[in-house]
């Protein structure tokens, strides 16, 4: 599927946009895991199945509908074959978002100190960029401590994510790591001055998954 025809399935069955959240059959809205299962035809859920769990992403804070919909259909109509790629394809392609997160995402959460930023930009592989996640969670933990600051307890969670999607990727549990990198993505931007800066973020993310892809 391309993103010109999801795009046109999307005004079709629905209202032209993504939406947050689950929702009720019938009501003309839908996330992009519910949007996946109508253009196929299955039963109406938000649940992935056989395809990836990108709800964290999806019920992410973007600015709007329209942001959310402009960046993740091009990463629905990326993966839209994921369920017929080989076995190692797909664990090639997870390892490098899990690799990824690390370098991109975690490595810019507030509170982290410029060498901590830089061990994780430079992880070379998952036990490299997973021993840089469980220490990002430290410091991040030791700046909030500092502060006082009860909303880091987002950064924590985004940097465990992180920590969670790496370790998954080590127990070759694609599934499990991919939730992880959407879950840190989301908590990441939650953390991001403003809806702009949080839609970076998010933009960053998508652009991740998908320049992962290579079927070579």
């Amino acid at each position: 599927m391309t993103v010109e025809e999801l795009s046109a399935k999307l005004v079709e069955l629905d209202k032209g946009v993504l939406y947050r959240g689950a929702h009720q059959v019938g009501t003309k809205e839908f996330c992009v895991l519910e949007f996946r299962r109508a253009v196929l035809h299955q039963s109406h859920s938000d649940t992935p199945d056989d395809f990836l769990d990108l709800r964290a992403l999806n019920d992410a804070p973007w600015s709007s509908d329209t942001v959310r919909t402009t960046h993740l259909l091009p990463v629905l109509a990326a993966l839209w074959d994921w369920p017929t790629w080989d076995i190692k394809i797909q664990r090639d392609w997870a390892t490098r978002v899990a690799l990824e997160t690390v370098r991109q995402l975690v490595a810019e959460l507030p509170g982290l100190p410029d060498d901590m930023r830089v061990r994780c930009r430079n992880a070379t592989n998952l036990a490299e960029a997973r021993a840089a996640a469980v220490e990002a969670t430290k410091e991040a933990e030791a700046a909030a401590c500092a502060a006082e600051a009860t909303g880091w307890a987002m950064v924590l969670v985004a940097a465990s994510a992180a920590e969670w999607a790496v370790a998954s990727m080590e127990a070759a549990s694609v599934a499990a790591s991919v939730a992880g990198v959407a879950k840190a993505a989301s908590l990441v931007a939650a953390q991001a001055a403003g809806a702009a800066a949080a839609d970076t973020v998010l933009i960053q993310a998508c652009q991740l998954l998908r320049n992962a892809i290579r079927h070579e």
